[in-house]
């Protein structure tokens, strides 16, 4: 497998994962042009000296409903609570909070993940295995 090879067949990974990850972003309309689903995108690189790398962006909304936090509600301690504009600490509020975090990206990249691996094995044990047969001829081993 060459570089192109890997990088095409890294980018049909994220495309992947960007639809799914697209279908798992709740929507109040089920409008298509939500402003997550439209921010989101994915980058690929592969660099000539074999170091590859995929990054994903989206808009902050994101890290919000990833969180389940914003307008008014924070994250302490592994909870979401409600702060009031002006206070130095947030209140817990012991009744029903309607906001609840939503996994929509993260969930999508740990079930894929073998099959990046998968990518990843292919393409860099091609690579070592070139290596190690450039190698080979230098290798000689002689008795004495």
């Amino acid at each position: 497998m060459d570089q192109n090879e890997f990088k095409q067949l890294l980018s049909a990974w994220a495309a992947g994962v960007m639809r799914e990850a697209s279908a798992n972003v709740p929507s109040n309309s089920g409008n298509s042009k939500d402003p997550i689903r439209k921010g989101l995108r994915a980058r690929v690189r592969v660099s000539a000296d074999g170091y590859s790398s995929i990054g994903f962006s989206f808009p902050y909304h994101g890290i919000a409903l990833h969180f389940g936090v914003g307008r008014g509600y924070v994250r302490q301690g592994g909870a979401v609570v409600r702060k009031y504009s002006g206070q130095k600490t947030a209140v817990r509020i012991f009744s029903t909070i309607k906001r609840k975090p939503v996994n929509w990206l993260d969930s999508v990249i740990e079930r894929d993940k073998d099959s990046l691996a998968d990518l990843a094995l292919k393409y860099y044990g091609d690579s070592a295995m070139r290596q190690v047969l450039e190698t080979y001829d230098r290798l000689a081993i002689s008795k004495k």
